[in-house]
């Protein structure tokens, strides 16, 4: 009987910690909620970073597109103080972020989402100029805000060129697509939970006499807290490893910081929980005594 508890107990961490995962995750890469991620990373930050790395030669595709954001700039007569601003401003940040969402969105979860374009970038240029300016606190005439637009038009395809897209990932990697779509799945998700409560369920039968149950489930929310904590300390430094350029680890580092979070808050209520079944159980025990 013992043999069966364990086992038992032993496949509900591995459901319990791979649901805290899949549902963590697949809710995180949803379009909205990566734009609240981009909107709170210190873009700017991340992008002097890029570029700085590009300087002590490290020069990637990435430190190049920006640095080519910037040269195009300055042929217009754009200050990079201004190009700053227009980096760390919510509006551009907000275009990036639905980007990011048509990727992660589409690869994780199979949604489709409408992917940025050279137009939608414009509109957002042309929308808040006069609020980058004036954020940016420089003196410009409206001859020279024309040729700022009329520059955004040779940079932003650059910008919009260089990002990732739905589309792109479909047609270079479909089988890995396929494959992660599938591991986050709906169908998925309700194997999960339906397999942690029949699991759940036996120990409840199995462990009724003296109330050992509590201790069993206590065990499995224990180990599986436990595991959920080490990944989601662990995981972070080891996807920042993955680009083949160090530049890009920058922005990975920022975006899988605000990731794992609410892992991290998973694994401490799945240890909350089991510190709660454990006192219960020792309270049950006495009773009976």
């Amino acid at each position: 009987m013992k043999v069966i508890r364990f086992l038992l107990g032993a496949l509900l961490v591995v459901c319990l910690t791979l649901a805290v995962f899949v549902f963590n995750i697949s809710s995180f890469s949803k379009t909205e909620n990566m734009e609240k991620t981009i909107e709170n990373t210190d873009l700017l930050t991340e992008v002097n970073k890029i570029r700085n790395s590009g300087k002590v030669g490290n020069q990637s595709a990435l430190s190049s597109v920006i640095d080519d954001v910037y040269a195009t700039a300055e042929e217009y007569g754009i200050s990079d103080k201004l190009v700053d601003t227009v980096i760390d401003s919510k509006a551009m940040k907000e275009a990036l972020g639905k980007a990011a969402g048509n990727v992660t969105d589409y690869v994780v979860n199979g949604v489709e989402t409408p992917i940025l374009t050279t137009d939608d970038l414009y509109k957002v240029a042309e929308d808040n100029i006069d609020d980058w300016i004036k954020e940016s606190g420089i003196e410009v005439t409206d001859n020279q805000k024309d040729k700022i637009l009329e520059g955004s038009k040779e940079f932003i395809p650059i910008v919009v060129d260089n990002l990732p897209t739905s589309s792109e990932l479909a047609a270079d990697y479909e089988s890995e697509v396929d494959f992660v779509q599938m591991f986050f799945s709906n169908q998925v998700k309700v194997i999960l939970v339906v397999i942690s409560i029949i699991l759940t369920i036996l120990l409840i039968i199995l462990g009724r006499k003296n109330m050992r149950w509590l201790a069993n489930l206590g065990t499995s929310l224990l180990v599986g807290g436990l595991i959920t904590l080490g990944l989601a300390f662990v995981l972070p430094d080891l996807i920042t490893m993955i680009p083949s350029s160090s530049d890009i680890s920058f922005i990975t580092g920022s975006i899988t910081d605000y990731m794992f979070r609410p892992i991290l808050i998973s694994g401490g209520v799945m240890i909350l929980l089991c510190i709660l079944l454990f006192v219960f159980y020792n309270v049950c025990r006495k009773k009976k005594a």
